[in-house]
């Protein structure tokens, strides 16, 4: 019993004299940063500040109101680097330097420990300091409008981001690790050469706007649908082929952006979205829709322009709240005549279709306060027209009308071009 005592003792005894080394080894660093750390950072950002111009109002000469800064506004100085003495203005929460001509930032960057927001968009990065994985507070990030070629995987660090600006780059691709980013509610990487999103951004379950808009993007993941709280979609002018299932699952979404790409339908999930107020899927390749986009009952915005429409569904008239409906360059020989029960309707665009006549139903939209009808084979249009009294623009050139309807003399404040 007496030998085990003594071992364990001897045991304790190194462990003990174990960490005192380690100790002292840790404050031996801590020496050496403070003794390395540069005694003259106060004078060199002054000197820097001078040299570039940067007003008193904006960086204080006196080193006491400089280390109390809060906000430091750089923007459009025609500033070509930042100084690496910035990182000891500790106070900063917000670092603005967007709009100049920067290739890099400081390492020392990363020591701006309190930083919330960093904007530096629209300067000439091609790469962020991996030193800003160590800013744990920052809530914002725009390096929007750069040369950046990939986003780092230490982007996961930051837990509390809460909106990332990374468009008009150069990334062919977004980490997976973003998937861990769940404070996130805005995500921006529009203006880049995407082919696909990663799957883990269905973790991002706070996310309310995604813009992925201009890339080249042939499809959606699957677990987009995952994005419960996602309200406004943009995913316009890339190369999709048809949207996911997933999207009926996305039930907040109030605005889904499709326009400009290659699909050939639209998923009868599309129901679901009972929020939904704006759809805009022009300039596809769609040669319907579907029928279950008729309950959506809250949609105000409707635009199917520039698809292979032959015809407009009776179910239109369902949609009640309508205010803007776009069919527009399809292949339409006539509108439904209960496109006028659509009595919220201001803007109804027709035009460059094969329409040969108007039906007397249009004369029931009173609140209609644009027509656009142009480029179509109209001989005539209803009489009923006159019954719009709200109407300010009817723009009927390039038909085959040889005389307006007597009825439109009712309407003193229309502007009509022919």
């Amino acid at each position: 019993m007496t030998k085990l005592i003594l071992h364990n003792s001897s045991n304790a005894l190194t462990s003990t004299k174990s960490l005192l080394k380690i100790t002292d080894l840790i404050l031996k660093n801590k020496t050496a940063v403070a003794q390395t750390e540069d005694p003259f950072w106060f004078e060199k950002l002054i000197q820097w500040a001078d040299e570039n111009n940067i007003d008193h109002s904006i960086i204080p000469r006196d080193k006491a109101s400089l280390l109390a800064l809060t906000k430091l506004d750089l923007c459009d100085k025609q500033l070509i680097s930042l100084p690496e003495s910035i990182g000891n203005l500790h106070n900063l929460t917000e670092l603005w330097c967007y709009s100049n001509q920067l290739t890099r930032l400081p390492d020392s960057i990363g020591d701006l420990y309190n930083l919330t927001s960093l904007s530096c968009w629209g300067n000439q990065l091609t790469s962020l300091p991996d030193s800003i994985g160590n800013l744990h507070n920052l809530t914002v990030l725009d390096c929007g409008r750069n040369q950046l070629t990939s986003l780092p995987d230490w982007i996961c660090n930051l837990h509390n981001l809460r909106e990332l600006y990374c468009y008009d780059n150069q990334l062919t691709s977004l980490p997976e690790s973003i998937g861990n980013l769940h404070n996130l509610t805005v995500l921006g990487c529009s203006r880049n050469q995407l082919t696909s999103l990663p799957e883990s951004i269905g973790d991002l379950h706070n996310l309310t706007e995604l813009y992925c808009h201009d890339n080249q993007l042939t499809s959606l993941p699957d677990s987009i649908g995952d994005l419960h709280n996602l309200t406004e979609l943009y995913c316009n002018n890339n190369q999709l082929t048809s949207l996911p299932d997933s999207i009926g699952n996305l039930h907040n979404l109030t605005e889904l952006y499709c326009y400009d790409n290659q699909s050939t339908s639209l998923p009868d999930s599309i129901d679901n979205l009972h929020n939904l107020i704006v759809l805009s899927c022009y300039g596809n390749q769609l040669t319907s829709l579907p029928e279950s986009i008729g309950n959506l009952h809250n949609l105000t915005g409707l635009d199917c322009g520039s698809n292979q429409l032959t015809s407009l569904p009776d179910w239109i008239c369902n949609l009640h709240n309508l205010t803007k409906l776009g069919c527009y360059s399809n292949q339409l020989t006539s509108l439904p005549d209960s496109i006028g029960d659509l009595h919220n309707l201001t803007e109804l665009a027709c035009h460059d279709n094969q329409l040969t006549s108007l039906p007397e139903s249009i004369g029931n939209l009173h609140n209609l306060t644009m027509l656009w009808c142009y480029i179509n084979q109209l001989t005539s249009l209803p009489d009923s027209i006159g019954n719009l009294h709200n109407l300010a623009g009817l723009d009927c050139r390039s038909n085959q009308l040889t005389s307006l309807p007597d009825s439109i003399s009712n309407l003193p404040k229309l502007r009509i071009s022919r």
